[in-house]
């Protein structure tokens, strides 16, 4: 209901673009054995705690969409009112705004539902297109980044879903509720997309030779999204991934919407996550990826740009400035740090800090620490602190160590900076070796909700030799947020099997 109050308050901020990131974090979670259904019994105050997460808001709030959009928001809109007429000043539960919607709608809302909120995970819905383009028929399977090794002597179910399908062709858009049987869509011209607004939840898959020029920002985002979707669960090639997104970022006109890069930066980002060591080789890639779109920008925004640019252009300056080494970003980035009188948007700021950071040495790093502790703002503050993880050599990493060790970093700030040393190119099995090597006096010192993000780090902990990071953590379990730390655990073995396969392409 935010959402809805906001897009209708300031639809210049594209709210629902905005969420697409939401939804891509939610699926990435949901895509892994260790997720949980929206809702399910609580029982003890750890039950409770596990409901504020990512499966609970996003992926929430995400179905819903998907119920409304595949419904038309007037007929939402109504059934909505029918269930708060018919049940004034009583307790509901969910069985009943399903039945209003449904009464409303004529579509079997109950069961729909029941099939996403009661069991964990989403489907991958494919696409087969009859010879002749008359017809597409649709498949749905349980998508899963790792899959269950088979038992030869037990039957193999699946779970399935009823799949509210909206898809879009160029002569228009075509509903279906896709259940365990296949479904068959007659079309109307070329099929652009399955998922058409990107509202549904789910990945796509069976679409080639699109153009994405006749596709929505959410929806291009989607198949970004989409493709680095389907590497992860390893179906397909990293140098896919690239390619795509050459095709989507290099077609006429460019590529200029926030959602769209950030699902690029995303897949960007992790190859550089896990396979440091060809850093080089990814940089030039990534380098040929951003120059149109930062030469686009620029760093002076325009008298009239909205926030989504802004945003987009620290974004995407950060990235050539660090995933890039774009010599001319990062001589620039070094001329505002040196001089501070030049006024940057908070957005260019924050990117200067970062590339800054990532490239700086123990000169930068001191007045990096000095910036944090004489800061005028909170969020100065903030930008300054969390880049003292950055710096790359392990000098500097041993400093910020010793601070947080030694109670200089405040508690409510030193998870989130060692979180961050865990991804580090270069030094983060030695912070991890620190981590463990204190465990005890992190556990008493640090707030207890904080363990398990702190641990989000150790997704990075992939490479040649194994830090045990499985071994540790079964004999140390953390007593808040151990689903949590056990998707943090399992995301990892995805890391590690793309790592494997980036160092043998």
């Amino acid at each position: 209901m935010e959402m809805k109050a906001v897009e209708t308050f300031r639809p210049d901020w594209q709210v629902w673009a905005g969420f697409t990131a939401a939804r891509s974090a939610a699926m990435d979670v949901d895509a892994l054995a260790a997720t949980r259904p929206i809702e399910y019994p609580v029982v003890t105050p750890a039950d409770a705690e596990s409901m504020f997460d990512l499966l609970t808001y996003e992926k929430g709030a995400a179905v819903v969409r998907m119920l409304e959009q595949f419904l038309g928001e007037d007929v939402f809109r109504d059934g909505v009112r029918r269930y708060l007429a018919a049940h004034l000043y009583q307790n509901t539960d969910n069985g009943d705004l399903w039945a209003a919607l449904a009464e409303a709608s004529g579509e079997p809302v109950g069961d729909l539902m029941d099939s996403w909120i009661f069991q964990g995970g989403h489907p991958v819905v494919e696409a087969v297109v009859a010879v002749d383009g008359s017809t597409c028929t649709l498949f749905q399977r349980p998508f899963q980044y790792l899959l269950p090794e088979e038992d030869p002597a037990q039957t193999q179910t699946f779970p399935t879903w009823q799949v509210p399908i909206r898809l879009r062709t160029t002569g228009g858009e075509h509903r279906a509720l896709l259940g365990a049987e296949p479904a068959e869509v007659t079309l109307d011209g070329p099929l652009l997309t399955l998922n058409a607004g990107a509202t549904g939840f789910h990945r796509s898959m069976g679409l080639t030779g699109v153009d994405s020029s006749a596709l929505t920002a959410t929806e291009r985002a989607a198949v970004v999204d989409d493709c680095w979707a389907a590497i992860l669960a390893d179906l397909s090639h990293p140098t896919g991934f690239l390619d795509l997104v050459a095709s989507v970022t290099g077609r006429p006109g460019g590529e200029v919407d926030l959602a769209v890069w950030q699902a690029v930066l995303r897949g960007l980002g992790t190859i550089d996550l896990v396979a440091p060591e060809r850093h080089a080789r990814w940089a030039g890639q990534a380098g040929d990826l951003l120059a149109g779109i930062v030469d686009h920008l620029g760093w002076i925004p325009r008298l009239d740009e909205d926030d989504r640019t802004r945003q987009l252009r620290g974004s995407v300056l950060a990235a050539a400035g660090t995933l890039a080494d774009d010599g001319a970003v990062l001589a620039e980035a070094r001329r505002r740090w040196a001089d501070p009188t030049i006024d940057s948007d908070p957005a260019v700021a924050a990117a200067v800090v970062s590339i800054v950071a990532s490239n700086g040495d123990a000169v930068d790093r001191s007045e990096c620490r000095h910036r944090s502790k004489t800061a005028a703002t909170a969020q100065d503050e903030q930008r300054h602190l969390r880049a003292l993880a950055l710096f790359p050599a392990s000098t500097e990493v041993g400093l910020l160590l010793e601070e947080v060790h030694g109670g200089m970093i405040r508690t409510q700030d030193a998870p989130f900076l060692l979180r961050s040393a865990l991804t580090h190119p270069t030094e983060r099995v030695a912070v991890w070796q620190s981590i463990t090597d204190r465990w005890t006096d992190l556990s008493e010192r640090l707030p207890s909700n904080s363990i398990s993000r702190m641990l989000e780090g150790v997704r990075a902990l992939v490479g040649d030799v194994d830090p045990e990071v499985d071994a540790f953590l079964d004999a140390h379990p953390v007593p808040q947020g151990a689903l949590v730390v056990a998707q943090h655990r399992e995301r990892r073995l995805v890391n590690q099997r793309l790592r494997n396969r980036l160092l043998d392409t």
